[in-house]
Parts: structure tokens; sequence; C-alpha cells
């Protein structure tokens, strides 16, 4: 039951579409920085930027869907509203839930190509193409249950339709999102700390995926409200969840942009950008000591590299040489990086 008074029912719709676009713009010069940086420092784009540039696109979307809804009685007692306002209303906030989740997956999809990208070892790409079969079949799942939330043929319509429990669904999609971002925060940890560098530098690169856990808090706060969409004024109240939509989207955004900042990549063992590297060129990159970050390929550079990043390899671990690789491949390899 709503219990909000009718004293405390001002206009919100202003302040909703100026937040939505300041959201947006952070959330586009927050990918405009990653590929620019990216683009910089390793002079190519992979398919975790395709998915990026995704995320950037739905929640573009997204928060176009809401400034049409705010204008259309978002943040106003439904009282106040029109049949057309309310058919409007429904229309754009149908379209943005979709996109909300679209958004949401596309940007964990583009962290965890990331991470199979960098992270060597078997055990380490199976974790990540078991967490992206999840997050799709997860996207795929929960589309389809936006899509029919209410009977059709109308089922955008949230007014005088018979819709399943929303509160229920968007609180299962929430423990799903936290439940995730938690994953994608604790791999890399367990990871890279592990990996022999410098203590400064390890805190860079882990504080970079780390930063994904002002997901979980936004998440949360979201969490809090789902109750709103029991209210019997939901235009009015439902507005604090939607703006936090807006706000998680853009705090996934940049989190996912995070990673791709020049002192993380400049600070990841070279080893790991190497395999990368090699792995796009074809070539069988293996990792011969679980833990150890030790890859068998042989380069004049890798010592280098290894003094400058202050990386130390286990002088005990077996190295072997992967089929074909030349040691001019090898350092080609590391230069683009």
């Amino acid at each position: 039951m709503d219990t909000t008074t009718s004293t405390n029912r001002i206009d919100r719709s202003a302040i909703i579409s100026i937040v939505t676009w300041f959201l947006l713009v952070t959330s586009i010069l927050a990918t405009t920085a990653r590929l620019a940086t990216k683009r910089a420092v390793n002079r190519t784009w992979n398919r975790d930027d395709g998915f990026a540039i995704l995320a950037l696109i739905f929640t573009v979307g997204s928060g176009i869907a809401v400034s049409v809804q705010a204008a259309n009685g978002l943040g106003k007692p439904i009282s106040s509203l029109s049949a057309h306002e309310l058919a409007v209303f429904s229309k754009s906030g149908y379209a943005s839930e979709m996109l909300y989740i679209a958004t949401l997956c596309a940007a964990k999809l583009s962290v965890v190509m990331l991470l199979r990208l960098i992270l060597p070892g078997e055990e380490h790409q199976k974790l990540g193409a078991g967490l992206e079969a999840f997050i799709v079949v997860w996207w795929i799942v929960a589309e389809i249950a936006t899509a029919f939330q209410c009977s059709t043929p109308q089922s955008w319509n949230i007014f005088g339709n018979k819709c399943f429990d929303r509160v229920a669904f968007w609180q299962s999609v929430a423990t799903v999102n936290i439940f995730t971002d938690i994953i994608l925060i604790v791999t890399p940890i367990l990871v890279f700390t592990k990996v022999q560098m410098n203590m400064g530098k390890k805190f860079i690169v882990i504080s970079c995926f780390g930063s994904r856990v002002f997901d979980i808090i936004a998440t949360s706060l979201q969490l809090a409200f789902t109750k709103d969409f029991q209210s019997s004024d939901v235009t009015f109240i439902l507005w604090h969840w939607v703006l936090l939509t807006q706000i998680a989207q853009c705090i996934t955004i940049i989190t996912s942009c995070v990673p791709y900042l020049r002192p993380l990549l400049v600070n990841i063992p070279s080893g790991m950008l190497m395999s990368d590297e090699l792995r796009r060129r074809g070539y069988d990159v293996i990792n011969s000591g679980s833990g150890n970050n030790t890859f068998g390929i042989r380069s004049t550079k890798t010592t280098s590299l290894a003094d400058r990043l202050q990386v130390s390899f286990p002088s005990t671990a077996k190295t072997h040489t992967p089929r074909t690789v030349h040691d001019q491949d090898a350092e080609t390899a590391l230069t683009d990086y």
C-alpha cells in the first residue's frame, strides 16, 4: 500500500529527465574514452569492444524511453494523467525495462570477454565460457519474461491488465545481477593475487576489476524499491526505481570501461597480453604452471618487459614451445602492447 501523502507528491518529471540525460552523457564519454584508450594502447579492437558499444546503444535507447515516460506521467500523481498519457507511460516504461536488461547483459559480456582475453589457463577459459553462456541464457529468459509480463495483445499495458508478480520478477533480476557481479569481481582478484608482480601495480589491476562493487551497491538500492510496483499510484512512486535503473546502467558501463584505463593496460603482466595477441593470431598458447603466469613462448623482449613492469616469473617453471611460433612473432606480439 502506498503511504506517500499528497503533500509530498511534487512533480519529479523534470529532475528525472535532467539526471537521465546527465547519466547518458557520462556513459557516452566513458565508452568513448575506453575505445580511444584501447585503440591507442593495443591498436586494435576486439569482440568485447563490440559488446561495449552495444551496451551504450541500449542504454541510450533506455534513457530516451525514460525521458518520454517522464514527459507522460513518471513522477506525477496518477490522478492527474489522461488515458493517452497512461498509455504512453506504459509503452515507454516497457521499452526502457527491456533495454535496461540488454544494457546489463551486454556490459557484463564485455567484461567476461576481456577476462578470457587476458587470463591464461584452460580452467579460466572454461569459467569464462560458462559465465558467458549463463549471461546469454539469463538475457534471453529475462527479455522474454519482460516482453510478456502482462496479458497479450497489450503486454505493455500495466493498467487494467492481468500481469505476473512484477515485484518478484525484478527482485530475481536484481539477485542474478548481483550474483554475476560478484563473480566478475572475485575471479580476477583470485587470479591476480597469485601473479608475482609489484604490489602497487597489483593493487591497480585488482582495483580496476573490483570497481564493480559500485554496481552491487546500485542494484541493492534498486532492490529496495521493487515493492513500488505494487503502489496504487505507480506513476508517481515508481520514479525512484526507474531513476535507479538509469544510475545502475551508467555505473555498469563505467565499471566495464575502467579495466581499459591505460594504468591497467600497462600494468597487466606482459605474458597475459602476449597470450591474447597470439591467440588472436591462431597460435596455441600453453600455460605451463597453474597460477605461475608462465607461458610457452620464447621472446628476447619478455625479460625486459618483465623487468620494466617489475613482474617476477618463477625460474623453476617449465616452458614449452608452441607450434610454428618464431621469435619474431613473439616480439611483434609484445611490441603491439
